[in-house]
């Protein structure tokens, strides 16, 4: 089996721009870790959700120079928060961000699959660290979900 059907993997592009996948991460390369509780395409550093610490705010640096003015009397326009349209900019937030990593996915799917096309032999990490090339029926696995890939994000 590859490393890329695991639950729990890294993916790199290396210096040839293959891109590779294995389940322990290169000491020698900026691998992204990629679980099924993190969607393939985020950032490491933003995965678009806040973290359990932290309270999404529009703008969290004039909020605190307005909280010490705002502290002594709330002011009327504290009270009448108007949550449709909070929940409106969050969601356009999380549309731009969902938009994003569609082209990241498209960008990946589509890149993958030409070399996956291009190239006859592939090598993929083994678990202990060693290589091996690829068998056609994987190659054509991988083939597949690039495609699937490509169709899920790919629009326009």
């Amino acid at each position: 089996m590859f490393a890329a059907a695991e639950s729990d993997y890294y993916t790199w592009v290396d210096e040839n721009g293959v891109t590779n996948y294995a389940s322990k991460k290169p000491t020698d390369q900026d691998a992204r870790f990629v679980t099924q509780s993190y969607r393939f395409g985020y950032n490491t550093q933003d995965e678009g959700r806040p973290s359990a610490n932290t309270r999404p705010s529009s703008n969290s640096s004039s909020n605190s120079s307005s909280n010490s003015s705002s502290n002594s009397a709330p002011s009327s326009s504290q009270q009448s928060v108007d949550p449709d349209a909070l929940i409106a900019d969050e969601k356009s937030k999380l549309q731009a961000q969902l938009a994003k990593e569609q082209r990241i996915n498209c960008d990946v799917g589509k890149r993958n699959l030409t070399r996956l096309e291009t190239f006859r032999r592939m090598r993929i990490e083994q678990p202990d660290g060693s290589e091996r090339v690829m068998t056609p029926d994987e190659m054509e696995a991988k083939k597949e979900e690039s495609r699937a890939l490509i169709r899920e994000n790919c629009t326009g």
